[in-house]
């Protein structure tokens, strides 16, 4: 649950900075998130033309279409950056362990959904056996901390982009 409300909130703000006047830069979006195909003048005026038939901006058409999975944690971190300038590592200001967190958070997310929801271990399988962590609630108070002060951290680095 944890992992989606990441993914749900990232979606979301990223969609909200455009309704609020700060544009993305279409550019590099869609230089990353499109085709080479796409890409082409053709091709681009059509997925534009169709993003105006559904009353949406290309880039709300991008998150839409599903095109940017805000669930990737590269996914993620690319769009914020291509979009808005915001690097993860830098602009946000929360320790690098925190991103770590965040990252084997959804690593684990993506084991259960797609493995199995028995498993317990969090993290990848090559971790020294005095490393291994659980999920247990020991774990969950400490992964909601670290997704919330990263999403409040977030939250303040977009509304920087307003000044």
């Amino acid at each position: 649950m944890l992992t989606t409300g990441f993914e749900t909130y990232c979606r979301k703000r990223f969609l909200e900075l455009e309704l609020e006047g700060i544009n993305a830069d279409h550019d590099s979006l869609f230089a990353k998130f499109l085709s080479n195909r796409e890409r082409e003048d053709s091709q681009l005026r059509a997925f534009e033309a169709e993003a105006a038939k559904e009353r949406v901006s290309p880039v709300h058409k991008l998150v839409k279409d599903r095109r940017i999975d805000f669930g990737n944690w590269d996914n993620c971190k690319m769009a914020y950056n291509k979009g808005y300038g915001i690097k993860f590592g830098e602009d946000i200001g929360v320790p690098s362990t925190h991103l770590e967190e965040i990252q084997r958070l959804i690593e684990h997310r993506d084991r259960v959904v797609h493995v199995s929801p028995l498993l317990s271990k969090v993290g990848k399988d090559d971790v020294p056996p005095g490393r291994i962590m659980f999920a247990n609630r020991q774990y969950a108070a400490k992964a909601v901390k670290v997704a919330s002060e990263f999403v409040q951290a977030l939250h303040q680095a977009t509304l920087r982009l307003k000044e």
